[in-house]
């Protein structure tokens, strides 16, 4: 009986913040995107214990910010809450998959969720990306430049899935990082790490209230930034990044 009052219990939690998260976007009239997302990472994180290491570091991306100049951010995947945690010290704009609400909305279907899709596309920075169209692919090079020239920040998930806590990062998609290095674009890497595995393939049925079950504790590492013009290549490039955010994710939580 207990079992089932907690399962309840969890469900309701999450109906109530998807809710308050699809009203907030669709009727807010000074939405504040930093701002609802900490509320958001709140409600879920309710129990966890969250720590940020090096962050003074981040003080590199607010600089390359102060000059115009916008940083691509980098950082290990493990599921759909991971860049909850980077709202409370910068801003940026996210490329994710075109189906990221579901076969549900569909462009030539009802006007109406068509308009909730393209609200919250607009209002979370939300930069839509559909996998393997190569036209879609130079849209969204386009727009990271654009947004780049423009001061503003990008963040990419450079391994372009998900998968479980605890193991090394997927190799890395280099796209971006020719781009990066062709362009000379900052890159700055995080490595996020949770005390309990709330990670999923990508095609594995994901159980969106395993979070609320765990609440796993949260540590995210502020590695620094990367400058491609003192690279001699793109793949040592890749490599020191690689390196970099890799090295943090394998660490083991204390007893």
């Amino acid at each position: 009986m207990i079992e089932i009052w907690n399962e309840i219990k969890i469900k309701f939690r999450i109906f109530y913040i998807l809710t308050y998260l699809l009203l907030v976007i669709l009727f807010s009239s000074r939405f504040d995107l930093k701002k609802v997302m900490i509320t958001i990472r709140n409600m879920i994180f309710m129990k966890s214990k969250i720590e940020y290491m090096y962050q003074e570091k981040i003080e590199w991306i607010q600089r390359e910010n102060e000059k115009g100049k916008g940083v691509i951010i980098m950082m290990n995947h493990i599921c759909g809450k991971d860049t909850l945690f980077l709202y409370d010290f910068i801003e940026f704009y996210s490329v994710v998959k075109s189906d990221l609400l579901g076969e549900v909305i569909q462009e030539d279907e009802s006007w109406i969720l068509s308009y909730i899709k393209d609200e919250i596309f607009e209002k979370c920075k939300f930069i839509p990306y559909q996998r393997g169209d190569k036209k879609s692919g130079e849209e969204v090079k386009k727009m990271i430049l654009k947004n780049i020239n423009e001061g503003k920040n990008m963040i990419v998930f450079p391994e372009g899935t998900t998968q479980h806590c605890f193991r090394k990062p997927l190799p890395f998609k280099k796209g971006i990082f020719d781009l990066a290095y062709d362009y000379k674009i900052p890159i700055f890497t995080f490595s996020i790490n949770y005390s309990k595995d709330i990670g999923f393939w990508k095609g594995e049925k994901y159980d969106f209230s395993l979070i609320f079950r765990e609440q796993p504790d949260v540590r995210i590492y502020c590695n620094g930034i990367f400058y491609p013009q003192h690279y001699h290549s793109m793949i040592d490039l890749h490599d020191d990044i690689y390196e970099s955010i890799s090295s943090n994710v394998l660490l083991t939580w204390d007893t």
